[in-house]
């Protein structure tokens, strides 16, 4: 009945929303029944939004019904039902209008604590962060900054976790977005309060140190507990590309460091296991081509975003020599296989004593032996992990 009226909206106001009903009289009144063109399409667009969303809601429930597993089956139509939650100041650029759509009934699952309201950018920002620390067990600490990370580290509390997260790059993690995987005490919250950060996002953060984050009334203090994250968090990627959309599953699961595959003579101790298994996590969250250079503790080089895989090694060598860091020991992680040797043969000639990469390179064969006459070790894990 409301969508034939809407049809008929020259004719008929259809009223769907008890919200409408004060508005409706007032106007009626003063206008003595009369609505212009305009005023009453407006009534039919918000019939029109209701049973749409309705209609989509059915669609969407048979669909999840015939389709189980939808990593294995794309949708035959992919209906996106959404409702504006807020208009953002702008998008990736001053330029550019942007806005922030959910599903309809769905809450955000984050609580803005404090500070400016969240930009474009911070919320690919924020979801790398805290995607990052929950994917660990110990006490850790992530800081992305434009999209990537730019530092990592565990610790036997959050202030050894910040600070070997910040040691990464002591100069790029400036204005970055700080993340951690357990309480925000008042100690590192007064740490943190001396130096400029644009978000710090958390499951929880105590009274005390909400208290001393506060005297900083731009900074972004944002809740996110992990259990919310992992339930209501959806599973897939949409971007827009020419007139349609591609869609694809997130990139969430990742092997376990049991599954990996030593190829080479030299083993690794357990020490570079655990440093293989903060590297292959972290470089699933870095732009292709992504290089990872890690010890048992922290992240001490990051190459990120680069047209070649030397480049990209190179960077994280040069990073990592500006701040000081030991790379005696490290292990390097790459997103994809190596084509060549040269990069092995520049992390090798550094001090990096394994790799660990997918594998799959029709050269795989010529890389294993430039391994073993390095005297390094090297895994291939069989899944890949490029982010764009």
């Amino acid at each position: 009945m409301l969508r034939a009226a809407a049809k008929n909206f020259k004719y008929v106001i259809p009223l769907c929303d008890s919200s409408q009903y004060d508005g409706f009289i007032e106007n009626y009144k003063e206008n003595q029944g009369v609505f212009s063109d305009s005023e009453r399409i407006d009534y039919a667009i918000k019939v029109f939004n209701l049973t749409m969303n309705y209609d989509a809601m059915i669609n969407n429930y048979f669909n999840d019904s015939n389709c189980k597993d939808q990593s294995e089956t794309m949708p035959e139509n992919l209906l996106i039902n959404m409702t504006k939650k807020e208009t953002l100041r702008y998008g990736e650029n001053p330029h550019q209008k942007s806005a922030y759509y959910a599903a309809i009934g769905d809450d955000r699952i984050w609580n803005q604590i404090q500070g400016k309201k969240l930009s474009y950018n911070n919320y690919f920002d924020m979801e790398s962060a805290i995607n990052i620390v929950y994917d660990f067990k110990e006490v850790c600490c992530a800081i992305i900054k434009h999209s990537n990370p730019c530092g990592f580290g565990l610790g036997a509390n959050n202030v050894e976790a910040y600070k070997n997260a910040v040691s990464t790059d002591s100069v790029s993690y400036f204005g970055g977005i700080v993340a951690f995987n357990n309480e925000v005490d008042e100690t590192i919250a007064s740490i943190m309060s001396k130096v400029f950060l644009e978000c710090i996002i958390a499951p929880s953060f105590s009274k005390k140190a909400l208290s001393i984050l506060n005297n900083k009334s731009n900074l972004r203090v944002v809740e996110l507990k992990k259990d919310l994250l992992m339930e209501k968090s959806n599973k897939l990627i949409i971007k827009s590309v020419f007139n349609g959309f591609l869609y694809q599953n997130k990139d969430v699961n990742i092997k376990d460091l049991n599954d990996f595959e030593v190829v080479t003579n030299r083993k690794p101790t357990r020490e570079e296991l655990d440093s293989i298994d903060i590297g292959w996590k972290i470089v699933k969250y870095v732009k292709s081509n992504a290089i990872v250079i890690t010890n048992s503790c922290k992240t001490i080089g990051i190459g990120a975003g680069q047209m070649s895989r030397i480049d990209s090694v190179k960077i994280a060598i040069r990073k990592s020599q500006e701040n000081n860091l030991n790379l005696n020991g490290s292990i390097m992680a790459s997103d994809a296989f190596f084509p060549f040797s040269d990069s092995l043969e520049v992390a090798a000639s550094n001090g990096v004593v394994g790799i660990v990469q997918p594998g799959g390179s029709i050269k795989d064969s010529e890389i294993i032996e430039a391994a073993n006459k390095l005297n390094i070790f090297m895994l291939f894990t069989n899944e890949r992990h490029f982010i764009h």
